[in-house]
């Protein structure tokens, strides 16, 4: 998947809090009976705590986001599921003294409330049988950016 977000973030020397809205959708769009494509959009509520002083700081975090996980397969009905996903983050604040900031992270979130996803799974006579079950998923994402 490839995303593009908005990350509002406000806080002093030590710390900042982050607010952030996105949308994250596959890059490849063809899929057969067994795959399963995915869009996700989504807000943040998040913090993170700043490990060292200096020009580049070093930061971990925390957050919940909302999500709206939308999920189509070739042989099944698209689904929607509104779900929360907790995330932590390691990242890295490059040019902190400057006013234009450059940032890169890692973020790990793992989605509490189930999300539903159409799947085939089995085939009789008259074809593909479409069936739900319910994920948990936990996804990692590498993101950069650019502040002011």
């Amino acid at each position: 998947m490839v995303g593009g977000q908005f990350d509002g973030r406000i806080g002093t020397r030590s710390y900042f809090f982050e607010f952030g809205a996105g949308l994250a959708v596959p890059i490849d769009e063809s899929y057969s009976s067994s795959n399963l494509q995915t869009s996700v959009l989504f807000a943040e509520l998040g913090g993170s705590y700043y490990l060292n002083e200096g020009g580049t700081g070093i930061y971990v975090g925390g957050g919940a986001a909302p999500t709206l996980w939308m999920s189509k397969s070739n042989y099944a009905s698209s689904k929607e599921s509104a779900t929360l996903a907790l995330y932590g983050q390691l990242g890295v604040t490059f040019t902190r003294d400057s006013r234009a900031r450059l940032y890169s992270e890692v973020r790990i979130s793992q989605y509490c409330l189930g999300v539903t996803d159409p799947i085939a799974d089995n085939y009789y006579g008259s074809g593909y049988i479409g069936t739900s079950d319910t994920y948990y998923p936990l996804t990692v994402a590498f993101q950069m950016g650019v502040g002011w």
